[in-house]
């Protein structure tokens, strides 16, 4: 069956296709009202190392003991936060307060500035706020306990500072986009298969009463050898018509053709 055959099919099957395609439009509206839009908080920080110190002798003083100071270290210390923010365990109690919540952290996406992204979803949008603040501070804890670990004096620490800061979410429409889109493919799946369905037993009724037909009425050939002969005789329509009296008496017997010759001879 080509594209016109079933074209065909759908507007004869007009009567199934019209109902369904109404109820597929109404759930498509519903699918997409009734779900849940999530909320999306964002923000940045920048990876600062911090401001150099010139002591009374002139001598600069500058990260003596922090080895995370320069600024290809600068990268890979916020490199490394951002790895750290996504480890399972480290999410798990970070959104542990925030049911339904999600978050990333990334870096710049020219991986040469230390600028991390941050980006927190929930389903309300004072819980997508609320996510992005409890973030951004566990950027900074983690950023001082890397550098606290290897010995970093407080003086010497690279510290995170606040590029922008959402105090507004915004709302996502994809989860609403998505559900609709799959109320409607699904509708219209219905929708053909309901049409398809009904020519197929359409197609099967006229099968069946097409042999049924044919059982109750044979073809047969006129004048043929097995055909019975239903025409009354002439002999018969005479009998019949004849009076009763005359009906019960003997035929006569035809005479039988004069011969030539003499009697006794």
């Amino acid at each position: 069956m080509d594209f016109i055959d079933a074209c065909k099919v759908v507007l004869r099957r007009w009567y199934v296709v019209v109902p369904l395609a109404l109820l597929t439009m109404v759930g498509t509206y519903l699918a997409y009202s009734s779900a849940s839009a999530n909320y999306s908080a964002k923000g940045a920080l920048v990876i600062t190392p911090p401001v150099a110190v010139v002591g009374p002798d002139g001598a600069t003083g500058l990260c003596v003991t922090n080895t995370w100071c320069t600024g290809g270290d600068v990268l890979n210390l916020a490199n490394i936060t951002g790895r750290r923010m996504d480890d399972p365990s480290l999410q798990d109690n970070l959104l542990n307060p925030h049911p339904g919540a999600s978050y990333t952290v990334l870096l710049n996406s020219d991986n040469r500035s230390a600028i991390m992204e941050l980006t927190a979803t929930s389903r309300t949008a004072e819980d997508a706020l609320a996510t992005l603040r409890d973030v951004k501070a566990q950027v900074e804890h983690e950023l001082e306990a890397i550098q606290l670990k290897s010995g970093a004096k407080v003086q010497d620490q690279v510290t995170a500072s606040t590029v922008t800061m959402a105090t507004k979410a915004v709302p996502q429409s994809g989860g609403k986009l998505r559900a609709a889109a799959a109320a409607f493919g699904l509708g219209v799946a219905i929708t053909l298969g309901g049409a398809f369905l009904a020519e197929s037993i359409a197609a099967s009724r006229r099968a069946n009463a097409s042999l049924l037909d044919r059982i109750a009425l044979p073809d047969q050939p006129s004048g043929s050898a097995g055909a019975p002969n239903t025409k009354p005789s002439a002999n018969a329509d005479a009998d019949t018509d004849a009076p009763a009296e005359n009906r019960d008496r003997p035929k006569p017997v035809p005479a039988g053709p004069l011969r030539s010759g003499r009697i006794g001879s």
